[in-house]
């Protein structure tokens, strides 16, 4: 496996190897209304500034999908092929959404996951997230009980 990655720009083409690497990621939830192909590529083309694929030896092994509402930039999908995890990957997707981010003038990078996903929450936090919000009821009326808490995590990054 050569460790040349690069970190690009997400092409439509990207879309269903990021689906697939989704789809088989644990604690990743994708929602069928909004995680089709053709749902996701609406939301690049919407998005063309904070989408990014990463490619070792050509191939998609990880992405980070997000959007802005102007003020605030929202990550809804982050990813990375198991085999490639631990080596930074992570973390350069994650600086190029913050330089993204900023360039775009967005004061936050906000996102959701779940209680239960522990190695996401360990992750955004060593890349500077903390806790800003929870929904005991998010996904349904037993989340507590699932101990599935949907949380939302933020990092500032313009202090207004």
């Amino acid at each position: 496996m050569n460790k040349e990655i690069v970190i690009q720009p997400m092409l439509s083409d990207d879309i269903p190897k990021l689906l697939e690497i989704w789809k088989n990621t644990p604690g990743v939830s994708l929602r069928k209304r909004d995680d089709s192909f053709e749902k996701l590529n609406l939301f690049l083309c919407r998005n063309p500034d904070y989408c990014f694929t990463a490619k070792g030896d050509e191939v998609v092994i990880g992405g980070v999908l997000c959007g802005s509402d102007t003020r605030r930039a929202i990550i809804y999908h982050t990813v990375v092929l198991k085999e490639y995890r631990n080596m930074g990957v992570g973390t350069r997707l994650m600086q190029t959404i913050e330089a993204a981010a900023r360039a775009c003038g967005a004061r936050m990078l906000v996102l959701e996951t779940q209680t239960c996903n522990e190695r996401a929450i360990a992750f955004y936090k060593k890349h500077g997230f903390s806790l800003i919000g929870f929904d005991l009821y998010s996904y349904s009326n037993d989340d507590p009980k699932r101990c599935e808490v949907r949380i939302e995590m933020g990092k500032k990054l313009i202090v207004r």
